[in-house]
C-alpha cells in the first residue's frame, strides 16, 4: 500500500520564470527563502524532506506570509492537510489573497480548526498570475499557467490556552 505521503497529487507544469515565483514563505518558525521551482514538474518543488515543519496550532489563527515579485498583479493561497488522508479538500484550503502589481507580500491567518489531527501533515503554498482569488478545488490544477507551488510539512499541534493568576 502507498503511504499517504505518497498520495499528494502534483500539479501540473507552471511556468514562474517570468517574476510568477515565490520568494519566501513564513508561518511559525518555518522562514524559506526560494527561487523558481525546477520540479518536475517545472514551477513545482517538494520541501518535505529538507525544511524543518513547524510546530502550527489547531484552534486558533496562525500567521502566514508570502511574498512573491512585485511587477505583476498576484494571489495566493494555502492548503494543509487537517485530516491527513494524503488529499488537499476544499475545507482544508485558505486564500492568503491578492496583490496588485507593486505590492509584496501577502499575509493573512490560517485558522486550524480544533478537530484537525495532530502531528505532521502536508502543506501546499501556492501563487499565480493576475489578481484572480484561488478557488478552494486548485490544490492540482494550474489555472493560469503561470506561478509557483511549494510542498512542506507542518506540525499541528493543540492550541493550549494559559491562565494568568499572579501579577
Amino acid at each position: 500500500l502507498t503511504p499517504v505521503t505518497g498520495c499528494y497529487c502534483i500539479p501540473p507544469a507552471s511556468d514562474c520564470t517570468d517574476d510568477d515565483v515565490i520568494l519566501r514563505v513564513r508561518l511559525s518558525t518555518l522562514d524559506n527563502a526560494s527561487t523558481c521551482g525546477t520540479g518536475p514538474p517545472l514551477g513545482y518543488t517538494n520541501y518535505t524532506s529538507t525544511v524543518p515543519a513547524p510546530v502550527v496550532f489547531s484552534g486558533a489563527p496562525n500567521p502566514v506570509t508570502v511574498n512573491f515579485q512585485a511587477i505583476w498583479s498576484k494571489g495566493a493561497a494555502v492548503w494543509i492537510d487537517y485530516n491527513q488522508n494524503g488529499q488537499f479538500e476544499t475545507t482544508e484550503f485558505t486564500s492568503i489573497g491578492t496583490g496588485v502589481a507593486g505590492v509584496t507580500p501577502l499575509t493573512a491567518n490560517i485558522n486550524i480548526p480544533s478537530t484537525a489531527l495532530n502531528g505532521v501533515t502536508r502543506m501546499r503554498v501556492r501563487t499565480r498570475f493576475g489578481a484572480t482569488v484561488w478557488l478552494p478545488t486548485a490544490a492540482c490544477t494550474n489555472p493560469s499557467g503561470f506561478g509557483e507551488t511549494e510542498d512542506y510539512n507542518v506540525n499541528i499541534q493543540p492550541c493550549v490556552p494559559i491562565t494568568i493568576t499572579g501579577s
